[in-house]
């Protein structure tokens, strides 16, 4: 899965505001739906249906909140980095301040595993969530999402794939700086 198949820069908000986890879930089903062309509720309903199975906070400050549907014939995303962190019940109990909305169509069940792993596994890479947090435009996101592969572990390499003018110049606690600093 190419996340650029499934996520459009009109569905990334970079200033998301909930002050909690059914707020948020309402609000990422709202922007799920306009990519979907599904009516929000129904979204919302999966979505809290899918998180009463088990929180989709995966640590590092990210949740993947997920459904299958049977209205969908293709995969729709959404992302949103919140203002300030809300609590999501995640694995590691750190509070979650960006979303990935994913639905996925229930007849293609046999590729949302591997897809939803593809997400998590491109979460945990440090420097991807560095630059994310970082990041000024959805554009900006949407490279970085792109070229997430190719993005070392080393929290100190940073590469140069959005430019400082679309970069915010606060980092993730506990990462070094770009200067290699703490």
């Amino acid at each position: 899965m190419q996340l650029h198949e499934v996520l459009a820069e009109d569905g990334i908000d970079l200033n998301f505001i909930a002050k909690e986890k059914h707020s948020a879930l309402a609000k990422l089903a709202a922007m799920l739906a306009t990519q979907a062309g599904i009516d929000d509720k129904i979204i919302r309903r999966e979505l809290l249906a899918r998180e009463r199975l088990g929180a989709t906070g995966v640590g590092w400050g990210i949740a993947i909140p997920h459904a299958l549907m049977d209205e969908l014939t293709k995969p729709v995303a959404c992302m949103a980095r919140l203002k300030e962190p809300i609590d999501f019940g995640a694995i590691d109990d750190a509070p979650v301040d960006i979303l990935f909305g994913l639905l996925w169509p229930r007849s293609k069940v046999g590729t949302f595993l591997p897809a939803l792993s593809y997400l998590a596994r491109t979460f945990r890479n440090q420097t991807t969530r560095h630059l994310i947090r970082q990041a000024t435009t959805p554009a900006a996101v949407l490279s970085c999402l792109d070229h997430c592969e190719e993005l070392p572990v080393a929290a100190h390499d940073w590469p140069s794939l959005i430019p400082d003018s679309e970069l915010q110049h606060s980092r993730e606690p506990g990462s070094p700086d770009r200067a290699g600093g703490t």
